[in-house]
Formats: C-alpha cells, structure tokens, sequence
C-alpha cells in the first residue's frame, strides 16, 4: 500500500511537472530562423545584415558603407558620428572583440556555436545570444514577421520550432 502511494504520488508529481513545462509561455526558442534587413536608418553605417541560425550555429553577414551618397566626404564630422555610434553597437553586439577606428572593418563575418534565438510575443522581444554576441530586436505592433534593432535598422523575420 505504501509503494502504491508513492508511486502515485511520483506519477502525479511527473505529471503536473509535463503540465508545467506544456504550458504555452510567451517566450519560445526556435529551431531555425533568419533575419534579414530590409529597410536600413539613415542615422547609421549598416547597409545590410543577415542573422542565419539552425540548430545553435549561428552565421553573422553586415556589411556597412561609408557614404550616405556618392557625393558625400567620409571626413565629415556627421561620418565620425555615425562610425563612433556603429562601432559602439558592434562593440555591444560582440562583446568578446575589440573593434576600433583603426580596425573597423566594413564587411563583418562571423560565427557562432551554441546560440540560442528566442521570440517573447508578450514582451515584443527577438534575442540572439550565446557566448561572443548579444543582439535584441523588438516586433513590430503591425506584423510580427518585422523586426527592428535599437539603432532603427528594420528586418523581416522568417523561423521554424
């Protein structure tokens, strides 16, 4: 008799246990995805970027430009603040390099194992993270396939569980 309530006891803990861990949560791992930028803020470098992630590798693609237009001086003071403003960003992004003026490149590759890329609808939060890089975009309110970053880069969204 006491084995039988044990053992129940040990089934309905499993369980309610199963339950919890069922349960719809906002935030959700995904298996795959790619983010993909579509329209780039005037007010940085970026001129595109590609996040690939499947199954915990991750493949970074940015490439930046140093011109608004052809006609455009990059010794301008407006240029020295949209460099200061990316390499800040990239320095936040990958918080295990170094980047400088000095080795500030325009084109960055990279990338990374054991990453995980988490959706929050709740919160309206799209994070990258895994050791070597942090990346947090918000959803849109009108369609939740559209990201943008804090620096006002937009991205379209695609992911499978």
């Amino acid at each position: 008799m006491k084995k039988r309530t044990t053992m129940i006891g040990f089934v309905m803990m499993m369980c309610f246990m199963i339950v919890l861990a069922g349960c719809s949560t906002s935030k959700n791992e995904v298996k795959s995805a790619q983010i993909m930028s579509v329209v780039n803020s005037k007010e940085n470098l970026q001129e595109n970027a590609l996040y690939h992630f499947d199954n915990g590798k991750l493949d970074v693609y940015l490439t930046f430009s140093p011109f608004e237009n052809p006609n455009t001086d990059p010794s301008d003071s407006d240029y020295d603040k949209k460099l200061d403003e990316t390499i800040k960003n990239l320095n936040k992004e990958f918080p295990n390099e170094d980047i400088k003026k000095d080795n500030f490149d325009n084109k960055v590759e990279k990338s990374f194992k054991n990453v995980t890329v988490s959706i929050d609808s709740e919160k309206k939060k799209v994070t990258i993270s895994g050791k070597g890089i942090t990346k947090e975009f918000t959803i849109s309110d009108s369609n939740e396939k559209r990201l943008v970053d804090n620096l006002g880069n937009e991205y379209e969204l695609t992911y499978s569980k």
